[in-house]
């Protein structure tokens, strides 16, 4: 069980880091939200005291992605904030998993 999480999470890093992710429209933006929801159904089956923890990160990634801004660069720079944030989350996620 603690290797498939770890195989999941990884997935959603290898994801993130590939082109796909690279922030061209508003669509880039949508995907990335979607990623986001599917990571935290994905990654929710631990303790619900360690899970609520996680959840805050990835509400907080998802609050960048979707942050108002006026410009492009404001828009690409909230979504760089959004994929950075995540990616983090997932670094602790390792971490928590590989300390069970």
């Amino acid at each position: 069980m603690k290797e498939a999480r770890l195989r999941i999470v990884r997935r959603f890093i290898t994801l993130l880091e590939s082109d796909e992710y690279v922030y061209v429209s508003d669509e880039t933006t949508e995907r990335l939200v979607i990623l986001i929801y599917n990571a935290m159904y994905s990654l929710s089956h631990i303790q619900t005291g360690e899970w609520h923890r996680f959840l805050i990160l990835f509400r907080e990634a998802k609050s960048k992605a979707l942050a108002r801004a006026i410009t492009v660069d404001e828009t690409v720079k909230n979504y760089d904030n959004s994929v950075s944030s995540l990616l983090n989350t997932f670094e602790k996620y390792i971490q928590y998993i590989q300390s069970l």
